[in-house]
């Protein structure tokens, strides 16, 4: 009877990989194409003597005589914290959700197709099971090549060595709060069953706030001496969740490199100090997530069971 009904629960999880897969394979090649994009900008700032992508914040000089060229180095670093990985990323994987959740799972019990559902040897328990466990996996599946991609850049970067396990651990936080994400939004989902456009508008205004308290980090994290008020933001964003593990110091520099490339030409590394984090913070966030996570999946079961879904 178990082995029945885990082939019932992937027979869902099938069935809706089948019918959505162009939508599936449409958010992944455009998070493909942006990762890639966004990437591809670490390499166009490099200059003699630094011909691979930096994680770091790295300032780069070129001397020659009495000519002098450099700047910042664009880093994988500034990629996440602004992009990826960022509130922009976090609003991206939730419209994604969104998408799913109304069309798998509030547009099934609203025109009582869920019914079909539940003439299988399945309770309402594996039914919501199987939905969120689609939902989750079809945003792994767009998250997974951009990932890699990612590591990969990382793991020809030049500090390497030093930063390529905080990029690993940023990405894994990252994900876990996408599940996160989806979980408080099938619970949103299951309470107003019978109101899809209220359950949206809250579901779109968490998304919202995201990008709003995005921005206000963006403009904290360019400028944080003529914008000190803005550093509260940080206490009423969602994705404070996450504890970036790769920030690094605007004007403070932890080591000088000076290489000789030889035709009279010098580069000099300016590496400037990695921002330390609380580790117990980051240890709690990454464990907390999860712990948040399957407890509010066990308050949505226990929701779903009791709905009356006018069948």
């Amino acid at each position: 009877m178990k082995k029945k009904v885990f082939s019932e629960n992937l027979n869902i999880i099938r069935n809706h990989l089948r019918l959505n897969w162009k939508l599936i394979l449409f958010f992944g090649i455009f998070w493909l194409i942006i990762t890639l994009g966004l990437l591809s900008m670490t390499l166009v700032s490099h200059i003699d003597g630094v011909k691979v992508p930096v994680i770091g914040n790295i300032t780069a000089e070129i001397k020659k005589a009495n000519f002098t060229s450099g700047d910042n180095l664009i880093s994988i670093s500034n990629m996440l914290n602004w992009g990826l990985f960022s509130g922009a990323g976090i609003a991206f994987f939730a419209i994604f959700s969104l998408v799913l959740i109304n069309k798998n799972f509030l547009k099934e019990v609203n025109n009582g197709q869920i019914s079909f559902w539940l003439t299988l040897p399945l309770s309402k328990k594996q039914v919501l099971q199987a939905k969120i466990s689609y939902t989750m996996l079809s945003n792994l599946i767009i998250f997974i090549p951009s990932y890699l991609i990612i590591l990969i850049f990382a793991g020809i970067s030049y500090d390497a060595k030093q930063w390529f396990g905080y990029v690993t651990l940023y990405g894994i936080q990252f994900i876990l709060f996408i599940f996160l994400l989806i979980i408080l939004y099938f619970f949103i989902s299951t309470f107003l069953t019978d109101k899809t456009m209220v359950a949206n508008i809250i579901n779109s205004l968490i998304i919202f706030w995201i990008l709003v308290t995005w921005v206000i980090s963006l403009f904290y994290d360019m400028a944080p001496d003529h914008f000190k008020e803005l550093k509260y933001a940080q206490y009423v964003s969602l994705q404070s969740l996450i504890v970036i593990p790769l920030k690094f110091s605007q004007t403070d520099i932890s080591e000088t490199i000076v290489k000789n490339l030889g035709s009279g030409k010098t580069l000099t590394l300016e590496i400037y100090q990695h921002s330390s984090f609380n580790n117990i913070a980051i240890s709690s966030c990454t464990i907390g997530i999860p712990i948040i996570t399957f407890g509010l999946d066990w308050l949505n079961i226990k929701l779903f069971k009791i709905k009356d879904l006018n069948l």
